[in-house]
């Protein structure tokens, strides 16, 4: 888990030693050179005190040790400079604009004071003592800073113990799970995630799979928290460059929904990699690129003040005088550098769609916009994207871009400054349209019905004009404070495909949105042939373009010219010299409509035993190719005695067994899920077992590869051995299934300690029955669903077989 970034700004955490020591030094030097901007952090957190970690109420018991009137304004530069050393007080200067301790800003220098000893008082854990602890855990120069204090000894001495005790509890609590689900959720919402527990959420998934998933603190907030960025992305089998996605969230901070539905998204991608065909090859292809929490600071603000509806960041700027301390800050999604200013935008620093002091004022604005810069294709920007805004970029661009807010039902694409259409319209609509077909999103869109109204200096614009991307905006749900009923339930199905479909087009967006799609992939015996496979799936041009409510689009309208299916190569990999690429074959064998159904028979002769991937690619009348579809097929040889270690295969063995292993060469059929899952030669007098570790959600797990039923079977059993190790109090051990690669695991058994096991007892031929009646095909994991990373569960010789 990522230590918390706390958002209380350096004067706070330097200001709050001032109160324990109660030290008073010689007025005999001053701090130069300090600038504005913490003077109008100063006045912000004087007004606004809800904004810290810890709601503070001033009360009689919350009262100063000491009036401020024994600090006399004047003596406020050397306070600082005794508890800094000289080269500590240049990096901080540097760093953090510290307040401005001029005479014109000695009253806000008391003020400040003031509501820090209020701060202090009122709580033994205070934001004060928690940025300490941050700093003594996370800075090796705490310790200077503790002793060039050198006044007041004892009470120096005392916040450094308590310091150090906290700075222990914290690493204790570290990554306790504090829910059922494993991380701290927003009150009344068990659906989503709070910041803190998004931010371990993240960390986790880094943690959990890090060969795919890496994590990068991209900038600060207006006050310092970090802006994290997450990148999924495999192995590529080439060396093309990769696709880029960029998906922001949590841009406006009321809007809980977006960044539990971007989690989603990552954690999706990560458990389906080697699982689902197409999130396979679009992760070897393309980088996945998500920032969960543009707005950090507001987003802190909306969790634990909901009564606010907080939208903007938190900046309170030197212009915001007039305003109520419920009404500042600056709208993130109204100041990017791109049509700044415009209408649908406010001057008004008290509106929620105020604008800034300038193009790019903010923080968080700055983060996203450099990120954006490294990460999109220099080579097809613009000279000058606003006196060019009407010239297209074409069809060749590479880059999609998604800002997922709430709420109302749309999916919006530039222009959103003025309603008027772009110069690459066509492509934008026509991707648009096919998002939309997943959610049944309405089109806020140019010369479309529901343009509601324009917005300037946003993020879909501005992304588009300035990088040259495919750039969309969603607008999920029905509420700010959205319902978990309905986030679970339609949300979050409809929009996670659209999402990765998104991601499958983004290597040429402008011209793969504008193909055909496949649907309907499978890949099935063939009984009518000797050892073959029958591949089928419907082509269509217009099925995803042409939605409801909308009239026919111009892209869907072209008929199918072909469609080809490649064996084990991706399109993209394909050089010519790939002999397994076929053309499909229409059912009514001729390719004439805007939707074909198609199949072709291949045989297995020539095709090894194990997994294999086809991939298959439509092209229309126009010569547009349409977004890879994908699927996994195992083939498997029969042997003539015993059953293979591989397991799965699309043939049944005589005696029913599905699949063997006994962990004597590795994990076999078996992959596994997350690090923590480990393969040993010999443990607790066994040769060849399997660990499984540390199960916070399904962390540590080992799952088995497809097993084929052909609906020939009413149930399977399973049958393994097992030993705990280190298991505590409920900490338990699971058996899971997944029917035809739904995606979705179903817990069919689980085993708690002290109640159906003791630690270090191996315990063999414990079997449990699976129900798979009418499936394909089924997945079984092992799950190990404990506290701490010393809860431990061995296995030994797994056996999966088939009843009818």
């Amino acid at each position: 888990m990522a230590p918390k970034k706390l958002i209380v700004s350096p004067s706070w955490i330097l200001l709050s030693f001032l109160h324990d020591t109660c030290a008073v030094v010689d007025q005999a030097t001053s701090l130069r050179g300090l600038r504005k901007r913490q003077h109008e952090k100063t006045l912000y957190h004087n007004e606004l005190p809800h904004l810290f970690s810890e709601q503070v109420e001033p009360t009689e018991s919350a009262a100063p040790a000491f009036p401020s009137s024994v600090l006399k304004p004047d003596s406020f530069p050397v306070v600082l400079s005794a508890f800094v050393p000289t080269n500590e007080i240049e990096m901080i200067t540097s760093r953090f604009d510290l307040l401005d301790a001029t005479k014109s800003n000695q009253h806000a220098s008391v003020e400040l004071l003031d509501v820090s000893f209020l701060l202090v008082d009122a709580n033994e854990h205070n934001n004060a003592l928690s940025v300490l602890t941050h700093i003594y855990s996370h800075n090796p120069v705490a310790d200077d800073l503790f002793s060039n204090v050198g006044i007041n000894q004892q009470a120096t001495e005392k916040l450094r113990e308590k310091v150090r005790l906290q700075t222990v509890t914290a690493t204790r609590t570290r990554g306790k799970p504090r829910n059922g689900s494993g991380y701290t959720t927003i009150p009344g919402f068990s659906c989503f995630r709070d910041l803190q527990g998004m931010t371990d959420a993240m960390f986790d998934l880094a943690k959990e799979f890090p060969e795919l998933v890496t994590m990068e603190n991209i900038g600060s907030s207006f006050l310092s928290a970090d802006i994290n960025a997450m990148k999924i992305t495999a192995q590529s089998s080439n060396n093309h460059e990769k696709g880029k996605v960029l998906i922001t969230s949590g841009v406006h901070a009321r809007e809980y929904a977006p960044p539990e539905l971007v989690m989603r998204y990552a954690t999706t991608l990560a458990e389906s990699y080697d699982i689902d065909a197409d999130i396979t090859w679009i992760l070897q292809h393309t980088e996945i690129h998500l920032i969960f929490y543009v707005n950090p600071d507001g987003r802190d603000v909306a969790e634990k003040n909901p009564d606010l509806y907080w939208r903007k960041n938190v900046n309170p700027g030197s212009n915001q005088d007039g305003c109520s301390k419920n009404s500042r800050g600056v709208d993130i999604n109204r100041n990017f550098d791109f049509m700044w200013s415009e209408k649908g935008a406010s001057n008004n620093p008290c509106d929620e769609t105020y604008y800034g002091t300038s193009a790019g004022s903010e923080a968080e604005t700055q983060a996203i916009a450099a990120y954006a810069n490294r990460l999109f294709p220099k080579e097809q920007r613009k000279r000058d994207p606003v006196e060019d805004m009407d010239v297209a970029y074409g069809e060749d661009i590479m880059g999609v871009y998604i800002d997922v807010h709430s709420s109302g039902g749309y999916t919006y694409y530039p222009w959103g400054h003025k309603n008027q259409v772009s110069p690459d319209d066509e492509s934008l609509q026509a991707l648009g349209r096919k998002i939309s077909s997943f959610n049944g999103y309405k089109l806020w869109a140019p010369n479309q019905p529901d343009f509601l109204y324009p917005a300037s200096g946003d993020t879909s614009d501005y992304m588009y004009a300035r990088f040259g991307v495919s750039s969309f905006g969603l607008e999920i749900g029905e509420e700010f404070y959205e319902s978990c009923k309905l986030f679970e339930e339609e949300i979050v199905p409809s929009n996670l495909p659209a999402l990765i479909y998104a991601a499958k087009v983004a290597k040429k967006p402008f011209s793969l949105g504008k193909g055909p799609d496949v649907f309907d992939l499978r890949v099935s015996s063939d009984s009518a042939a000797d050892a073959g496979i029958r591949v089928s799936a419907l082509a269509s041009d217009s099925k995803m373009v042409n939605i409801k409510n909308y009239p026919q689009f111009t892209t869907g309208k072209q008929h199918i010219k072909e469609v080809k299916v490649y064996l084990d190569v991706h399109p993209d990999n394909d050089d010519g010299s790939n002999p397994n690429v076929w053309i499909m074959n229409p059912t009514d064998r001729t390719y004439n409509n805007v939707e074909e159904d198609i199949e072709i028979m291949l045989s297995t002769s020539e095709i090894s035993s194990g997994r294999h991937t086809v991939f298959v690619q439509a092209k229309d009348s126009k010569g547009y190719l349409g977004p890879v579809s994908s699927i996994f097929f195992d083939v498997t040889k029969p042997s003539v005695s015993q059953p293979s270690q591989a397991g799965p295969g699309t043939d049944i063995a005589e005696n029913n067994i599905l699949l063997l292993v006994d962990f004597a060469n590795g994990f076999g059929a078996f992959n596994r899920g997350g690090r923590d899952a480990k393969y040993y030669q010999r443990k607790k007098g066994r040769v060849g077992v399997a660990r499984i570790q540390d199960g916070n959600d399904d962390k540590s797990s080992i799952y088995s590869k497809k097993l084929m039923l052909n609906q020939v079977f009413s149930s399977i059993r399973v049958t393994f051995s097992f030993l705990g190790l280190g298991m505590e109090d409920d900490d338990k051990f699971c058996v899971e299934y997944m029917l035809d690669e739904s995606l979705e695991w179903k817990k069919k058994k689980c085993w708690t300690v002290a109640v159906d096991f003791e630690n270090k007892v191996w315990y063999d031929d414990t079997s449990v029955r699976i129900n798979v009646a009418d499936a394909e095909s089924v997945r079984v994991r092992f799950r190990c669903d404990g506290d701490n990373n010393r809860d431990n569960v061995l296995l030994d010789v797994v056996q999966v077989e088939g009843e009818e």
